[in-house]
């Protein structure tokens, strides 16, 4: 096969696995936080975004923004061994951050 029809593959191949994340968004949401809470029970979750406004196509990350006192990469590093990768990308703020910058977020959902 040649190259562009592996690149063809592997693209079809991501559309169809956002596409399933995109449909069971909800479900994913309440396991992320879940898993955020059981480290910080204070701590809170939003989604943003373009999948969060609904104008979202098949190459669309999921942003999911944290505000929690724990460390990022903590955060990160235990979603990511729970099986939370590819497409969603994580925001982690703490109560200062969110402040300074959760209004300049827009169409911030909290989950």
């Amino acid at each position: 096969m040649r190259l562009s029809g592996l690149l063809d593959e592997l693209l079809v191949r991501e559309a169809r696995k956002r596409l399933f994340v995109f449909r069971c968004l909800e479900r994913y949401l309440v396991e992320i936080k879940r898993v955020v809470v059981a480290l910080d029970a204070g701590a809170r979750v939003f989604l943003f975004g373009s999948v969060a406004s609904g104008d979202y196509t098949f190459s669309s990350d999921v942003d999911v923004l944290i505000l929690t006192s724990l460390k990022p990469s903590y955060v990160i590093a235990v979603l990511r061994g729970c099986g939370f990768g590819e497409p969603f990308e994580f925001h982690i703020m703490n109560s200062e951050e969110f402040s300074l910058y959760g209004s300049m977020i827009k169409g911030l959902k909290e989950v």
